[in-house]
């Protein structure tokens, strides 16, 4: 026990389990080893510790951010807005996953961080001293994003969050940041019926959904800001710079261009016993200025005609911007010529509508 020290009786004098220069050493290793972030001493390795958070839209007071995102791609930026240093986490320390303790010089710092960011999406530019943020931006490796052939379409993108701050380093002490982590993805689940079941495919598979013109890029720059529960648009008057934070201030992702526009598909699976079609779309997010266009294919045949899911979602008084937590399961049946949409469970919407 560090600190304790025996008498003993024989000898009539105390001594210590770390006697010595040896225990000196010790005491030294202890002391220097350690960091008290709450007395704000000077001698830790690190001199910003950015904690991130999630929970979930609200809806809980645990942070549950370990359910939902497995990596965190760490973007900090400078007070010129130049990119200044990238860190890959999860990095684990001694108090816990999903901190990340970095040095950095007294100044005033922007993190931005994406969270699950893997194989289909890329950056743009992420040349440490050179990139600005406001230029970075987050795309869907696609065809119709590059030169390749566009005969080809996105399959699912990852089920991507998005985190945003500002912060300053002093002189002394340790900046503490909370980064509170936000949706940054769209799920949209299908099922589908047919109103005669004497209508219905009777093929068990080779079904695939088809859905158009659904945004591919975000910009690493915020769209709103919700802070005390209301939605505003992002501006610079919201980008405080403390040392230290604790309060739940939340930034949404922000499309980078609404003219690059990508197709995704996914398959069907058709269930043989109820004749119902299933499947499931993970995008970008959907915007009150988008169309979502979904058909659906047997082989090559179209067996739906299209549908506009916007003219849905506008009837249905869902404002798509500020909407956030986009998770849709959304019912189709079909009838002939009409195609009926209605939400199978959100909130308290369970009405649907003629497409």
């Amino acid at each position: 026990m560090i600190g304790t020290y025996i008498y003993n009786r024989h000898t009539s004098h105390l001594k210590s389990p770390f006697g010595g220069f040896r225990g000196l050493l010790f005491l030294l290793l202890i002391f220097f080893s350690s960091c008290d972030i709450d007395r704000q001493t000077e001698v830790c390795e690190y001199n910003a510790r950015i904690i991130y958070r999630y929970n979930r839209e609200n809806t809980t007071f645990e942070n549950v951010l370990p359910m939902y995102i497995q990596s965190l791609d760490e973007y900090i930026f400078d007070e010129h807005d130049v990119l200044y240093a990238i860190n890959r986490l999860p990095g684990i320390s001694c108090f816990g996953k999903y901190v990340s303790e970095i040095n950095l010089p007294p100044g005033k710092y922007t993190v931005i961080t994406w969270g699950n960011k893997a194989e289909p999406s890329k950056v743009n530019k992420e040349q440490v001293g050179v990139t600005t943020k406001q230029e970075m931006m987050l795309y869907l490796d696609n065809p119709y994003v590059g030169t390749k052939s566009t005969d080809a379409m996105q399959s699912d993108s990852e089920r991507l969050y998005y985190g945003y701050r500002t912060f300053t380093i002093e002189k002394y002490g340790v900046s503490k940041i909370n980064v509170d982590m936000t949706h940054a993805h769209c799920v949209l689940d299908i099922t589908v019926r047919w109103a005669k079941m004497a209508e219905a495919p009777t093929a068990t598979a080779g079904y695939y959904m088809q859905l158009k013109e659904i945004a591919c890029d975000y910009s690493f720059m915020p769209g709103f800001v919700f802070q005390g529960g209301d939605a505003n648009l992002h501006s610079p008057a919201y980008d405080t710079y403390p040392a230290g934070s604790s309060e739940s201030i939340c930034y949404m992702s922000r499309i980078y261009s609404a003219d690059n526009l990508i197709s995704h598909y996914t398959l069907g699976d058709m269930n043989t016993e109820t004749r119902s079609l299933q499947s499931r779309f993970i995008t970008y997010r959907y915007s009150d200025s988008s169309h979502q266009l979904l058909s659906i294919y047997l082989g090559g045949t179209r067996i739906m005609k299209e549908i506009d899911l916007a003219v849905f979602f506008n009837a249905m008084s869902i404002v798509l911007d500020t909407n956030r937590r986009q998770e849709f399961d959304l019912l189709l049946i079909i009838d002939g010529d009409n195609v009926t949409v209605s939400l199978v469970k959100i909130d308290d919407w369970d009405e649907g509508g003629y497409l």
